[in-house]
This record gives structure tokens, C-alpha cells and sequence, in this order.
């Protein structure tokens, strides 16, 4: 008698399109479940645009038409590519995105993102970030 072997794991969602089903989720509960602080910020273009990048599967690779994720992303949403890192850590923290080796992302259609750990993540990178002196080439 042979063992039965378990199923190979697969990648590909049963039914339907998890990008668009993310969007469905981001633009009704996700949304309203959301603190304002994140609803106003570029933190929620910046999983739009996340949503826009991934394959009907639902996988965003690390690099997209020979470009990283985290430049493509930051000047998709007009930031730094480090403030960019930070929202891609956020959705993670949130459970909206989950990291696949190596360097790419993966939508997550969990049902109640803790959009609040996204805050608090957001808000510790922020107070733990090195301070920028700003610096004006020209003398005014």
C-alpha cells in the first residue's frame, strides 16, 4: 500500500481575481475599518497602487518592468523610497500584504486587516527615523 502524498501548494487562488477582490475589500470594510490618520495618508494610495502591480494571483514582483518595487512604488505615490519600504512594512504588520522570498509581495484577502498595528508601526518608524537636515544647493 503506497502513502498518499499531499497536494502540491499551490499559488493560484480557487476562485476569481485577488486583485480585484482586494480592491473590493480596500474600497468597502478595510476602509471604513480604517483610522483616519491612514485613510488621509499616502499609505492607502500606496496599496492601491500595490493592487495595481500584482498578478491575477495576487503576487507583486520585487522587480516590475526592470525596476524595484520600493522605487516604483514611491514615486507611483510621490514619496521616498524609504517612506515607501515603511508602508510596505505597515501592510504587512496590518496583514494586507505578505512578503515572498525574494524581494516580491503577495496580496492578502484576510478578512479583518489590524489596521491599527499598521499605525503604530507607521508611527514608531517615524519616531525612531534619523533626522534629515535639510540642505538648499543655492544660497538665497
Amino acid at each position: 500500500m503506497s502513502a498518499i502524498a499531499p497536494p502540491p501548494p499551490y499559488d493560484v487562488p480557487l476562485a476569481g481575481a485577488v486583485p480585484a477582490l482586494w480592491r473590493a475589500l480596500l474600497t468597502g470594510p478595510w476602509r471604513r475599518a480604517m483610522p483616519v490618520q491612514l485613510r488621509r495618508s499616502r499609505f492607502l494610495v500606496a496599496l492601491y497602487v500595490a493592487a495595481r502591480l500584482a498578478d491575477a494571483a495576487g503576487r507583486i514582483p520585487a522587480l516590475v518592468d526592470g525596476e524595484r518595487l520600493v522605487v516604483l512604488l514611491a514615486r507611483s505615490c510621490a514619496t521616498s523610497p524609504a517612506t515607501a519600504a515603511r508602508y510596505l512594512a505597515a501592510a504587512a504588520t496590518a496583514g494586507a500584504l505578505t512578503p515572498r522570498p525574494p524581494g516580491g509581495w503577495s496580496l492578502s484577502t484576510t478578512t479583518v486587516p489590524d489596521w491599527t498595528a499598521a499605525l503604530h508601526q507607521l508611527d514608531h518608524d517615524q519616531e525612531h527615523a534619523p533626522a534629515h537636515v535639510f540642505h538648499c544647493p543655492v544660497q538665497l
